[in-house]
């Protein structure tokens, strides 16, 4: 019985792996004179599914309010860069979180010999299925020189998002962007 269930959750995290990242920049911008930062205002619009009670849309919008922004900052101080008060940032850093909220995930799959050739599985948990969009805006023109988007489902608690920190690093693995 564990090795079945070893089996489905293996299943249902590579099923739940695919992520999709995109990202831009000026290239006209010299990033290595971007050296301090501050936190512009950020959004989350959380839209509630059928099946997601009042309770789930709350930890959703907690794990994304509290986990984001520091997760960031450990990304981008990892990187050299320092947080700065508003007025004497070089960048201002802005994120929304887009999505619908649920505390069940389905996954279809193919059984060989079931007539109906599908199995039901679920995962019951607090979880965000949309797209997170980090905008980098250069302090002095007001004018954005660097934005990424991912679309994933996120899964958390609020207290250790590791699926979380991985996308975010991943956003951000490539900022600044070497010319």
């Amino acid at each position: 019985m564990k090795l079945i269930n070893i089996i489905l959750t293996l299943s249902i995290l590579t099923a739940c792996s695919s992520t999709t990242f995109k990202t831009d920049y000026d290239k006209s911008t010299d990033f290595s004179l971007l050296k301090t930062y501050s936190w512009g205002e950020n959004s989350i619009l959380l839209k509630k599914s059928p099946q997601a009670s009042d309770v789930i849309i709350k930890r959703v919008a907690k794990m994304a309010q509290d986990d984001i922004q520091p997760i960031l900052n450990h990304e981008f101080t990892s990187k050299g860069l320092k947080h700065v008060d508003n007025g004497e940032a070089d960048m201002i850093i802005h994120y929304s979180a887009v999505g619908d909220t649920t505390n069940k995930f389905g996954q279809s799959n193919f059984t060989p010999g079931n007539v109906e050739g599908r199995s039901k599985m679920e995962q019951e948990g607090a979880m965000m299925i949309g797209t997170i969009t980090l905008s980098i805006i250069a302090a002095k023109t007001n004018e954005v020189v660097w934005r990424g988007e991912c679309a994933a489902f996120i899964t958390g608690d609020g207290t250790n998002n590791t699926r979380l920190k991985k996308i975010l690093a991943e956003l951000v693995k490539d900022f600044p962007p070497n010319k």
